[in-house]
């Protein structure tokens, strides 16, 4: 039997993902932080190369809630922007906006604050130390030193981004991972490429029944467009798909869907 080696070049991961070479996807969510609560965050989900996910919350700041399908930030108090110190800010966002310049590609503009426009996304991350932060209300609890710092994964390097013009595509097991994350998103940047129309309708209709399975009965219009929204996250036309599933004269003509113009509700056929 071999001898376990001791060379750093062998060593195993354990704790805490390091980070190396990932696919992001980004959600809105409520995440436990135990020891200071519950608090709205950015969610992050790295998806290495092999294939294994590693999930890291990312704070926001207070006076937030959260869109339905978790793609965008309520502001309770008017806000417009973040928190210049949350970690969203310091050790997302900031650090990416470096590595986007150094690569020559411009930050999404996100008009409607849909985060999920990020999505896609291979970078090379590293764990880092964080700066412990003392709030005014008193609430949160001693940091434990035999715990060692407090880290966060930051983005070091962007490798490509799916908005940008000409972007190469990714390589490796993330590359494979970011192709096949959504089952329509290869679809639908075709149906863009040739204008086809009867490949968006199909998505629209396919995203439409899965919305309703998940509701488990008819859906009010009104609510329509979040709901198939959420079954196309990360799927780069997922606004062009969603509008087409609201249009009435598609719900109209759409097979498996039953339309009651009148009262405004859709449910499966």
């Amino acid at each position: 039997m071999a001898g376990v080696s001791v060379r750093s070049k062998d060593a195993v991961q354990t704790g805490l993902f390091a980070g190396g070479k990932c696919e992001l996807a980004f959600e809105y969510g409520i995440f436990d932080y135990k020891a200071n609560g519950k608090h709205p965050a950015l969610i992050v989900t790295f998806t290495d190369e092999n294939e294994e996910k590693h999930e890291e919350p990312y704070g926001l700041g207070r006076g937030w809630d959260i869109s339905r399908d978790g793609t965008k930030l309520i502001p309770k108090n008017g806000q417009t922007g973040l928190p210049n110190s949350c970690d969203a800010i310091l050790y997302l966002f900031t650090p990416l906006e470096d590595a986007l310049d150094a690569a020559g590609i411009s930050f999404p503009e996100m008009a409607d604050g849909d985060i999920t426009e990020l999505n896609g996304l291979v970078a090379m991350l590293a764990r880092k130390p964080v700066q412990e932060r003392t709030f005014t209300d008193g609430k949160q609890k001693p940091v434990d030193p035999s715990r060692g710092p407090k880290t966060k994964l930051v983005v070091t390097e962007v490798v490509s981004a799916p908005w940008a013009e000409g972007a190469a595509p990714a390589k490796g097991k993330a590359g494979k991972a970011e192709a096949a994350s959504v089952k329509a998103k290869g679809k639908a940047a075709e149906a863009e490429a040739e204008g086809d129309d009867n490949e968006i309708d199909t998505l629209a209709r396919e995203a439409l029944i899965e919305a309703l399975e998940d509701e488990g009965g008819p859906l009010s219009v009104d609510d329509l467009e979040a709901a198939v929204l959420a079954q196309l996250k990360g799927n780069p036309q997922r606004k062009a798909i969603a509008a087409r599933a609201c249009e009435p004269a598609f719900l109209a003509e759409a097979e498996g869907i039953a339309y009651n113009s009148k009262k405004g509700m859709v449910a499966a056929d």
